[in-house]
């Protein structure tokens, strides 16, 4: 089995990146990478990475609204992006999929609370 090795400096603006994220807590903006670069994500898997990452760790309302945002503009639809969830359902476990479905709905604009409402005359 062949081994690859990395040279001196080679992941070094990445590493960097990854702990100032870390450090401040602030995502640095990525810039769109031309289809094709080596080590590069194009917009749609990003998308998907992120999206997948935050229904699994959980995260704020804004964050799931930002990830919504950018899923839906690399071309993905709501059904997709409620697929991912789906696809996470038996990884990431119920005790997450309950919330992250919540958020998921609210930020792809759904209304929970009138979804959960009875009809007047169901209890009749």
């Amino acid at each position: 089995m062949s081994t690859t090795t990395s040279q001196p400096g080679e992941h070094s603006d990445a590493l960097r990146e990854v702990l100032t994220v870390l450090v401040s807590g602030v995502a640095p903006q990525r810039r769109a990478q031309p289809a094709g670069v080596a080590g590069q994500l194009d917009d749609r898997s990003r998308a998907l990475a992120g999206l997948g990452a935050l229904l699994a760790v959980g995260g704020s309302a804004i964050a799931y609204q930002r990830c919504v945002t950018d899923a839906l503009r690399t071309g993905l639809s709501p059904e997709q992006i409620v697929d991912v969830l789906l696809e996470l359902a038996s990884t990431i476990g119920l005790a997450r999929l309950v919330p992250a479905a919540v958020e998921l709905a609210s930020a792809l604009g759904y209304d929970i609370d009138r979804a959960l409402e009875w009809p007047d005359d169901t209890l009749r």
